[in-house]
């Protein structure tokens, strides 16, 4: 008798434990959903999307969202809606066309420099049709929490988009996506639902917050493409799940800081797509891992690099490269790079590996003299953490083909 009014207590005690500590949970919610203004480190602790998802019904608007589509110079050329048929007639992309589709992030929009530029990096390297999905208004509202109440529609909405492009004619087996941040997991989720399989995508520093504390949310993102490539610069905007892809690059300081970020903590998120666009011309290369803790390390060939240059899609697990805190952000690893060989030979200090091209002794791998006219100049203040827009306004000179473009700087 005594052995069951213990058993009775022990249970009655656990059920008020448990069910205070929901109700804590759900008042935490509620002002993070409210307010708007928890601390970063907190939203993974207090931000429930399921209990979000069931108190906001949304229908789609799809005249609110948009497809932009552009030339080889990274200008935009035609602008359709999520139901336009006619759209990759107008805009001059033909079945059979390699395909390339990106996703922008939150208080973004296709017509920010910074897709610009990649839209024409793509245009360069890849070919093809450039398209970009634009979410408008959901995308500029200044309340995060209220954009990942929106998810699940965005979502279907591109994948109704992609399913009619397919009608017309694109081939998913050639077709390639990029999305950042919140962008990212849009993508991610809605090549997992298109009626085909989509031949890559390249993730930046997916978003974290809203979404690694979901307890459906898995940590795996393969099913995506054919090859999923994930790049993880931050771990207070971007997520804390870096093994979920085929390849895992951790940028500099083990994926979670950067040293362009300076002082500025959000900055880390925000050079992802730097660093990805740089890495068209100027290597992140793969370097061994000394001093991360990783559970899925990757073996790797010599000169392996980060980004859509690099063709071997075998590489799988963790990867680590180096980043440095001026543009063009990346750093020449300090090992012979030699394609014939899986080993790493490390390099003497005093001895002369590479033959160094004009851009790389600009950007001063050794002490020549500086040739501006050949580089690629970022601007190393692209991404502030003001609220503000700001009016900084500097040239990038491409290095392949002069093509002034003038980048705004953006705050994320």
């Amino acid at each position: 008798m005594k052995l069951t009014y213990l058993v009775l207590i022990l249970s009655l005690t656990w059920f008020d434990v448990g069910w205070c500590f929901k109700r804590k949970h759900k008042e935490n919610t509620t002002v993070a959903v409210v307010q708007g203004n928890v601390i970063e480190g907190e939203i993974h602790e207090t931000f429930d999307y399921e209990d979000l998802e069931n108190d906001l019904k949304l229908g789609a608007d799809y005249n609110k969202m948009s497809f932009y589509y552009y030339d080889d110079l990274g200008q935009v050329i035609y602008k359709g809606k999520i139901n336009g048929p006619d759209d990759m007639t107008l805009a001059k992309c033909h079945p059979g066309q390699k395909f390339t589709v990106l996703v922008h992030g939150w208080t973004q929009h296709c017509e920010k420099e910074v897709m610009k530029l990649l839209a024409m990096k793509y245009k360069r390297y890849r070919g093809g049709c450039v398209t970009c999905f634009d979410y408008g208004p959901y995308a500029s509202d200044p309340n995060y929490f209220r954009l990942v109440r929106h998810f699940r529609m965005l979502r279907d909405a591109l994948v109704d988009k992609l399913n009619i492009m397919a009608s017309q004619g694109l081939r998913f087996q050639d077709s390639h996506g990029w999305g950042f941040s919140y962008g990212a997991r849009l993508i991610l989720r809605a090549l997992e639902r298109v009626n085909g399989r989509y031949e890559s995508v390249d993730i930046c520093d997916m978003a974290g917050p809203g979404f690694d504390n979901r307890l459906r949310n898995k940590c795996d993102y393969r099913n995506a493409a054919d090859n999923v490539q994930c790049i993880y610069t931050s771990n207070n905007r971007g997520t804390r799940c870096t093994t979920g892809c085929h390849q895992n690059w951790r940028m500099g300081q083990c994926g979670v800081y950067q040293e362009a970020a300076g002082n500025i903590r959000t900055k880390s998120h925000a050079m992802c797509p730097l660093f990805y666009i740089a890495a068209f011309e100027h290597p992140f290369y793969a370097i061994p891992n000394k001093e991360c803790a990783a559970s899925a390390i990757a073996a790797f060939p010599q000169g392996y690099q980060m980004g859509y240059m690099e063709k071997d899609k075998s590489v799988r697990g963790e990867l680590f490269a180096y980043t440095s805190k001026n543009p063009p952000y990346n750093v020449l690893s300090p090992y012979i790079i030699q394609y014939q060989t899986t080993k790493l030979t490390p390099v003497p200090e005093n001895d002369t590996i590479f033959e160094l091209t004009e851009e790389e002794q600009w950007y001063g791998v050794t002490t020549t003299e500086q040739t501006p006219e050949t580089s690629t100049n970022f601007n190393d203040n692209y991404f502030d953490d003001d609220d503000q827009e700001q009016k900084t306004v500097e040239n990038i000179i491409d290095s392949r083909q002069t093509t002034t473009i003038s980048v705004i700087a953006q705050q994320f």
